[in-house]
């Protein structure tokens, strides 16, 4: 019975106090109201008395359950974890090959580009008449 007197333990997530603690961290004139309030659902036929001794036999129950609920939910965010982080690497699989083929056209228009640009052997050649303006432009 001494341990339904202990605070819930959340696994480090936090603590549950019992309701003997919270009751007597309240103050006077927020006990006085909870007791007032408690006469008169008392006085309608609702019985709030005694929490501490209804809850005592299922706070094992309880506290299992809440261990059992946050294992559920690591579990199913560790599974949407590793979802995501497939669908991470494929994506990221699928943009290196984009830019992968993006630079093998690249160069490959490039190496066109230089093949066209190449002298030729004609020296009235159009792109060579273009370009040689150019070049003198420059210092």
């Amino acid at each position: 019975m001494e341990a339904a007197m202990t605070p819930l333990d959340l696994g480090g997530v936090g603590r549950i106090p019992d309701v003997e603690s919270l009751q007597a961290t309240q103050p006077p004139e927020a006990t006085n109201y909870l007791s007032t309030e408690a006469h008169a659902l008392d006085s309608l036929g609702a019985s709030t008395r005694p929490e501490a001794q209804f809850l005592a036999p299922f706070r094992q129950e309880i506290e299992d359950n809440l261990k059992a609920y946050a294992r559920g939910l690591e579990q199913a965010l560790r599974a949407e974890f590793e979802t995501i982080r497939e669908q991470l690497g494929t994506s990221i699989a699928a943009l290196e090959k984009r830019v992968l083929d993006l630079e093998t056209q690249t160069n490959t228009r490039l190496e066109t580009l230089e093949a066209i640009r190449t002298p030729s052997s004609s020296p009235d050649h159009p792109l060579e008449q273009q370009e040689n303006p150019i070049r003198t432009q420059r210092p």
